[in-house]
């Protein structure tokens, strides 16, 4: 290739992507046009907004109670520093919990936790959010307040290898005589001759519902998750015996597992907490969650879906996950169980 070619080439190479980039940009610029829904008798008629390109879309109706808007993050300075880097990826994680939800007009009350502030939350008897992002199971925390916190409605969120599988002693990490999962349902919801792969492919869409972290390696069985009355989702492994995320319930709260240990993982707290942030904000908690998948060439696109509210905090949420266009709309239940009521459109334009 002569050097007239090269240039036209790189010529070619840079409009296109400027009018790449220029498309991308009036897919967030556009207020007038945006994803909407409007409650109707019988259900909810949503809105897809048209765009210079094609999207996915996701519309979810779940029970979503209050607390689901307090977020505790188990951030122990004795944990923390146990391997070089880990403060980084919790002051990351921190970060983008907090982005993430303002970029939807959300406003949770997020706050740090020391193992000794973990006990009192469970210890409280008040339903909230716990993550555990490091992996460890404090060993100075009884299960059974766990388990009492989970069965009045807690969500605990466990980023690391098998549930409980590590303990965090006051001599530092050691291994579990029994894991969580054993302690909390009496059986194992791990496929224990799954191979730990690295690589991941896509749940059905109703189960994937554009959740960014693909990592599986460590993640539970859907088969024994499903057995339990729970819900596999995200991305699963080649031969899909693991799976990226997991909801499994107990009692009124549930446990959410993410597929492997973030601090393995250094730079994907981005991706961990926008799912976090999704799954909190459309109440996918729920395991009765009812969600339906969409892609848009770029068409605005109506539909009906029938909705029959079965709890007094039900709502739907109606958006896209894709990054360059996440927006999310929410309707939620008012006073009477009759009645529903539009938030309104958040999310980056």
């Amino acid at each position: 290739m002569d050097m007239k070619s090269v240039r036209l080439f790189s010529l070619l190479l840079l409009v296109s992507l400027v009018a790449g980039t220029l498309t991308l940009l009036a897919g967030r610029f556009l207020p007038e046009d945006q994803f909407a829904l409007a409650v109707e008798g019988g259900g909810i008629r949503y809105y897809t907004p048209e765009r210079p390109f094609a999207y996915s879309w996701y519309l979810s109706v779940a029970c979503r109670p209050e607390y689901l808007d307090r977020i505790y993050v188990l951030t122990d300075p004795r944990v923390d520093n146990v391997y070089i880097g880990n403060r980084a990826v919790l002051d990351g994680l921190l970060h983008h919990l907090a982005s993430d939800a303002a970029a939807i007009g959300w406003e949770p009350a997020i706050e740090t936790v020391t193992i000794e502030g973990m006990r009192e939350v469970l210890e409280s008897g008040q339903p909230a959010v716990i993550v555990d992002p490091l992996g460890y199971w404090p060993a100075d925390i009884s299960v059974s307040s766990l388990r009492t916190w989970l069965e009045a409605g807690g969500v605990f969120i466990w980023l690391g290898d098998r549930l409980g599988y590590w303990l965090w002693t006051t001599g530092g990490p050691a291994q579990a005589e029994r894991t969580l999962d054993q302690l909390l349902w009496g059986r194992s919801i791990y496929d224990e001759a799954a191979p730990h792969s690295t690589a991941s492919r896509p749940l059905p869409p109703e189960q994937n519902l554009g959740l960014a972290y693909r990592w599986a390696i460590w993640g539970p069985s859907p088969a024994a998750i499903a057995d339990l009355g729970g819900r596999a989702l995200g991305w699963q492994t080649p031969d899909g015996r693991r799976v990226s995320h997991a909801v499994v319930p107990l009692g009124q709260g549930a446990v959410v597992l993410f597929g492997s240990r973030l601090v393995r993982l250094n730079g994907l707290e981005s991706d961990v907490a926008q799912d976090i942030v999704a799954m909190l904000y459309r109440g996918l908690t729920d395991t009765g969650v009812v969600v339906r998948a969409g892609v848009s060439s770029g068409s605005a696109v109506s539909g009906f879906e029938e909705v029959v509210p079965t709890c007094i905090d039900a709502q739907a949420v109606i958006g896209s996950s894709d990054r360059w266009m996440f927006h999310l709309v929410r309707a939620r239940l008012g006073p009477s169980v009759q009645a529903w009521s539009v938030e309104g459109d958040r999310g980056r334009r």
